[in-house]
């Protein structure tokens, strides 16, 4: 698969990243995060003027390669990729 080929295993994608790789918006991945799908490093941090908290996610590419592989699979003519995954 070709889009799989061009992820590199050992680098780590913003949550930007991955949504670009995989044509879907921030807001689903990091549904998928919080469900546990994807395996992320979460790093949390502060800005000195405001009091919100940001937190920092980076995914690996082996991880994102193994999402793929696993979720792409299975692809099946009537149900699109993101619908099975929100059952």
């Amino acid at each position: 698969m070709l889009l799989l080929d061009s992820i590199e295993q050992e680098r780590w994608y913003s949550v930007i990243e991955v949504a670009q790789i995989g044509g879907w918006s921030e807001d689903v991945v990091r549904r998928w995060i919080r469900r546990g799908l994807i395996e992320a490093f979460i790093q949390p941090g502060t800005r000195k003027r405001r009091r919100r908290v940001y937190c920092s996610v980076r995914i690996q590419g082996c991880e994102i390669a193994r999402f793929m592989k696993m979720h792409l699979s299975k692809v099946d003519g009537e149900r699109s990729f993101s619908r099975r995954l929100q059952r």
